[in-house]
């Protein structure tokens, strides 16, 4: 009982200092969002849809990666001409410099730890409840045409401040 009451603590300690490291708590430049556009073009985006689609259509689309927040998704490795560009064009081109300069942290410490394409739709997955990413960094890019649907976005439970920056 002593043996598992300590495994216990262990695991609690591990927790909690996982849940600090994550912190924005006197972080200041981590409670900052940044919005930058003209990131993708709009052929780029639609031939990443595509190749999310088409891998879709293979595949089938997951429901089950995350336990507590499960999205509609697509894992971009499944899509390996999609995850390959992401990476180098998207992550290593664009976003990782960003960061960087940003957070003022080294770029060659930046992974993709990763990456995947989310469905929503009215019939289907309409939302994801508020939660947390389990990473310090991440980001979101729509590909669909803002103007082909009504709602969604990406919404903060905290007031933050908008930063926005034309790629």
């Amino acid at each position: 009982k002593e043996a598992a009451q300590q495994r216990s603590l262990r695991v609690m300690g591990h927790v909690e200092r996982e849940r600090e490291r994550l912190s924005i708590q006197g972080r200041p430049r981590l409670q900052l969002v940044h919005l930058v556009r003209g990131c993708l073009s709009d052929a780029d985006c639609s031939w990443l849809l595509n190749e999310i689609s088409t891998a879709a259509a293979h595949f089938g689309w997951q429901h089950a990666r995350h336990k507590h927040y499960a999205t509609e998704d697509m894992p971009l490795w499944r899509a390996p001409r999609g995850a390959a560009w992401v990476l180098e064009h998207v992550f290593r081109n664009r976003l990782r410099h960003l960061f960087a300069t940003v957070f003022g942290i080294d770029a060659t410490s930046l992974r993709l730890q990763e990456c995947f394409g989310v469905r929503y739709e009215p019939s289907g997955q309409a939302q994801l409840s508020a939660h947390r990413d389990g990473t310090m960094f991440s980001f979101n890019i729509l590909l669909n045409d803002a103007d082909g649907f009504e709602g969604g976005g990406t919404y903060f439970n905290t007031p933050v401040s908008l930063v926005e920056w034309d790629d």
